[in-house]
């Protein structure tokens, strides 16, 4: 008995127990967002073509179309060629459970299951790498649970666009530590980010781009890791990095682009499809009833494109808490102010008074739906609740430096 006391670990060893493996933590806090997805049978939303699309995928690969190129039975038996089109992840990852003998519905129910707590686990590390890991896990949570998160998933059905969530938080912690370590595994890391976003959704990922721009610009101003003139040199990593993810996505971006002359493009931005008629009204980011119906002009519409109370709530305490934490960490200090400012301008992009804006930038026309820069507020939003946590803590941990995590360092960018 004596012994088994003198031998118990003290209780900073289990701390460091418990902080190495959270992320279980994060991956048991999401498994409820998933129930409708592990009941029985197929769930229906907007798009319903998701079990006709992979019975294709199936039998193009079957057939020897590696990678898939064309689906001979839909559109009334004329075929299709979708899958040049639509960024394929999320069905690569389907077809997987389908091979290794799953059918076909919880084949992608298995993807689904996967993407999200891939999305979760990553927002986990990403929010550690500033915050510690009790903070980390309020970011995981509140992103899991973000309600265009939940809309996609389960109003629109847009598998493909809820992939996105997975990699977004992935992307920039690869490029965080870039900056901060700038090793050859994180190059690594963020060719193979890259390349996960730019096959998980064709349209949502014109929305990357310009977010990855201006954190580049965050993280060589404000960011951990060498001063002075050096801190511009870890870009040329970053844009390898770029280079290589976007070759290993070669096989479905070179077809895309070659090809886009192919087919009608204009089917995709009039009509139902411009977006003048989907802009979201202030009231509607707020509170909107949540429905199955579609979305509609004015305040007509039939779905809820809430933020979320919560969300909004810990944007607002992170902005009380910014001076607070500007004492503690300047450089996690400049990581809110950044979101804070996507959150800022997703909202605006997504008002009618950014009209001009929308007319003024010819590409923006294929986003089609203002209000998918919720998905950009959803991951603001969540790391200003997790940073909210953090600062406003009693007793805020440190930034973990445990694996998967950029080491903390101080804050030299105040050196010439």
């Amino acid at each position: 008995m004596m012994s088994r006391l003198m031998n118990r670990p003290s209780p900073p060893a289990r701390w460091v127990l418990l902080d190495r493996h959270a992320w279980a933590l994060v991956v048991a806090l999401a498994l409820p967002a998933l129930i409708p997805t592990l009941m029985p049978g197929w769930f229906e939303g907007h798009d319903d073509l998701h079990i006709y699309r992979l019975i294709e995928y199936d039998r193009a690969l079957r057939d020897g179309q590696v990678p898939p190129r064309w689906f001979p039975d839909i559109s009334a038996g004329y075929g299709n060629p979708h899958p040049i089109y639509y960024a394929p992840l999320f069905y690569l990852t389907a077809e997987t459970f389908h091979l290794a003998g799953l059918d076909v519905i919880l084949s992608l129910k298995a993807a689904i299951v996967v993407f999200t707590l891939v999305a979760a686990v990553f927002m986990f590390f990403y929010a550690r790498s500033f915050f510690g890991t009790p903070a980390a896990v309020v970011a995981a949570a509140a992103y899991t649970y973000a309600p265009y998160r939940m809309l996609d998933l389960y109003v629109r059905e847009a598998f493909s666009e809820c992939t996105v969530f997975a990699f977004l938080p992935a992307l920039l912690l690869a490029w965080h530590n870039l900056r901060a370590r700038g090793s050859r595994r994180d190059v690594i890391c963020g060719a193979l980010a890259m390349a996960a976003m730019s096959t998980s959704h064709t349209i949502t990922t014109m929305l990357v781009p310009p977010l990855l721009v201006a954190y580049a610009l965050l993280l060589s101003v404000r960011g951990r890791g060498p001063a002075g003139a050096r801190r511009w040199r870890w870009l040329g990593r970053a844009a390898l990095s770029a280079v290589v993810g976007c070759a290993i996505a070669g096989f479905f971006l070179v077809p895309a682009f070659l090809e886009r002359n192919e087919i009608n493009l204009t089917t995709y931005t009039s009509q139902y499809l411009q977006y003048h008629k989907h802009f979201v009204y202030p009231i509607q980011l707020l509170w909107w009833p949540w429905g199955f119906g579609m979305s509609l002009e004015g305040l007509k519409d039939q779905m809820s494109f809430r933020m979320g109370l919560g969300l909004i709530a810990g944007g607002i305490a992170a902005v009380l808490a910014l001076p607070k934490l500007r004492r503690r960490d300047r450089v996690a200090a400049a990581h809110v102010t950044f979101f804070l400012g996507v959150t800022v301008m997703a909202i605006f992009l997504m008002l009618p008074i950014s009209a001009l804006v929308w007319d003024l930038l010819p590409p923006m026309k294929f986003v089609q739906f203002p209000w998918r820069f919720l998905m950009l507020t959803a991951l603001s939003t969540s790391f200003l609740s997790g940073a909210a946590f953090f600062a406003l803590a009693t007793s805020p941990p440190a930034p973990a430096r445990g694996k998967g995590a950029a080491p903390a360092q101080r804050d030299t960018t105040k050196k010439p």
